[in-house]
This record gives C-alpha cells, sequence and structure tokens, in this order.
C-alpha cells in the first residue's frame, strides 16, 4: 500500500489529529478497515499496511487508531507507534507487542492475558478499571512511565526488567504478580506486594503463578506508604529507598511476638498504640517472613515517642 502523508513529530500533533487522520480520505479508511480485519484473524500486523510514512523514531505509524470494544487475539505488534490509540473495553489474549511504543494510548477497562510485551513503553497511558496479566502474561524490558493504574486488576503477571516510574499506583494489588530486576520511582501508597496467591482455590481458578521474589527490585528513588508484603514475598534483595527511616526485617513474625509481649510494661496509651500495629501486622506475618516499615510514617501513626521504642524493640530480635 502506498503512504500518504510526512513524518510529523509528536510534539506537534493532537491526540484528536491522530484519531480523525485516519478518516480524512478514502486510502486512509480503507487502511483502517484492512487493519481491523488483520486484526481479527489474528496473526501478523503488517507495517505497510499503514498509509502514513514511517516515524523518525523507525517505528511504523500507526498513532490514533483505534481498536476500542474489540476482541484482539493472537495478534502480532513489531516496531509499531501505538501512541494515542485506543484499546478501551478490548479483550486481549495470546498477543505479542515487540518494541512498541504507547504514548497517551488508553487501556482503560481493557480485560489483558497471555500475552508478551517485549521492549515495550508506556507514556501517560491509563489502564484504568483494567484487568492485567491474566493467565500470566510477561513483560520484558518495559517502562511505564506517567501512566494511570486506578481500579486496576493484576492477576500473576510476570514483570522482568521493567521501570514503573511516576505512576499512578494508589490502591493497586499486584496480585500474584512476579517482579525481577525490576525499579519503582515515585510514590506508592496502598500498593501490596505478594509471593503467590491468598486464596487456595485460585491456582484452579487463575493458573499457577510464577512465584513473586522481588529479585534485585529497587525503591531506591521511591516513597513507600502504607505498602504491604505477604504470602512468603522474598525481600531479601530488594534495594530499600535511598531517603532515611526505612528498615528492612527479616524473622517478622519472631519479631512482632517479641514486641507483643515487651509492651505489656509500657504505659497505656503506647501500649494501645503498639498494641494496634503489632496485631494489624500479625494477621499476615505467619506466612511472611520480611517486611519493610517507614519510620516516618510509623511516627505519625503511632507518635514519635511511641514509634521509636517500636523499632528498638523489632531491632532486638
Amino acid at each position: 500500500m502506498g503512504q500518504v502523508g510526512r513524518t510529523y513529530r509528536r510534539d506537534k500533533m493532537s491526540a484528536n489529529y491522530m484519531r480523525k487522520r485516519w478518516f480524512d480520505s478514502p486510502e486512509t479508511q480503507s487502511a483502517v478497515v484492512n487493519i481491523l480485519q488483520a486484526v481479527k484473524k489474528g496473526g501478523r500486523v503488517e507495517a505497510r499496511s499503514s498509509p502514513f510514512a514511517s516515524l523518525e523514531n523507525g517505528l511504523a505509524d500507526f498513532r490514533g487508531i483505534d481498536f476500542s470494544g474489540l476482541k484482539i487475539e493472537k495478534v502480532n505488534f513489531d516496531k509499531i507507534d501505538l501512541s494515542f490509540s485506543s484499546f478501551k473495553d478490548s479483550w486481549l489474549r495470546g498477543n505479542s507487542f515487540d518494541n512498541v511504543k504507547f504514548e497517551k494510548a488508553d487501556f482503560s477497562e481493557v480485560s489483558e492475558g497471555a500475552s508478551i510485551f517485549n521492549s515495550a513503553e508506556f507514556l501517560q497511558c491509563s489502564f484504568n478499571r483494567a484487568v492485567v496479566g491474566y493467565d500470566g502474561s510477561r513483560y520484558d524490558n518495559v517502562l511505564f512511565d506517567s501512566s494511570s493504574f486506578r481500579k486496576t486488576g493484576f492477576i500473576r503477571g510476570e514483570f522482568t526488567n521493567c521501570v514503573f516510574s511516576s505512576c499512578k499506583l494508589k490502591g493497586s494489588d499486584f496480585f500474584a504478580s512476579s517482579f525481577e530486576d525490576c525499579t519503582f520511582e515515585g510514590i506508592l501508597e496502598d500498593v501490596w506486594f505478594r509471593g503467590g496467591y491468598d486464596v487456595s482455590y485460585a491456582d484452579e481458578e487463575f493458573g499457577i503463578a510464577k512465584k513473586n521474589q522481588m529479585k534485585n527490585v529497587s525503591f531506591e528513588n521511591a516513597v513507600l506508604y502504607g505498602v504491604h508484603f505477604s504470602n512468603d514475598c522474598d525481600l531479601s534483595t530488594i534495594r530499600l529507598p535511598k531517603a532515611k527511616g526505612y528498615h528492612l526485617f527479616d524473622n517478622w513474625y519472631k519479631r512482632l511476638l517479641h514486641l507483643s509481649e515487651t509492651i505489656i510494661e509500657w504505659p497505656s496509651e503506647q501500649n494501645h498504640e503498639a498494641g494496634i500495629f503489632a496485631r494489624s501486622h500479625l494477621v499476615q506475618a505467619k506466612n511472611q517472613n520480611w517486611y519493610v516499615i517507614n519510620a516516618s510514617e510509623l511516627d505519625e501513626e503511632a507518635g514519635e515517642e511511641t514509634a521509636g521504642k517500636i523499632l528498638a524493640v523489632l531491632n532486638e530480635v
């Protein structure tokens, strides 16, 4: 298919333009029809099927194309720029995305599983209310930058050599997702990392998950606030935030039992605050050997003096 137009610089093009240009001429409209038909059949999306010139980054220009609401299965996207595209409310299974760029793409309410993402970039993308990683999707050498994961469901995705930078992850539960050689940067609030499933029937319902060992995961440039670890999540090789006040503990259950016994002799108010801390963490501690405590967060919850005493006792074991 012949190419029309020219190589566009993304900083001079609006998202609205990118989407409307697919309907500017009979040739671009025909290209959309052919691409959507190819996607529905499965197979490979050819770079030459785009009616637009190749971009300066060497990727085929598919920016702004609309795949929303489609069932996309066993399709290979290779060396393609899908910025400003929409996969909203789509069903994605068994696809591969190799050397693909997504900027300001919409994945809200998507159901994604059993796919492979290799050398991909997600810049300012929306995954709000999406389901990600179902059936063990793999993400290798992937950058998630300034993307939103509000009310996103994570299910047993496998992340290797990935970076999450300045993403909106508040309230995220990485349910049986695994991380290896990954980096988290920015604020992580009310985020939950698990070593595996937290319910016995999950293997049958979701498939056997890869053990999450958090191998060489870096939080060096992150802020951890209300971050939880459970279900035998190994933290022995993680790198703590560079900011002062973070403590990595092993023998977590034993330390909490020691704290529970020690605080009996404390003044009533300190006993009360320390007791809340101990009881809330003991719920998951029998199956969790490692834990990270942010001293600043503990200061806010229990008061600076009580927090200091709690940390001192935890360090006695």
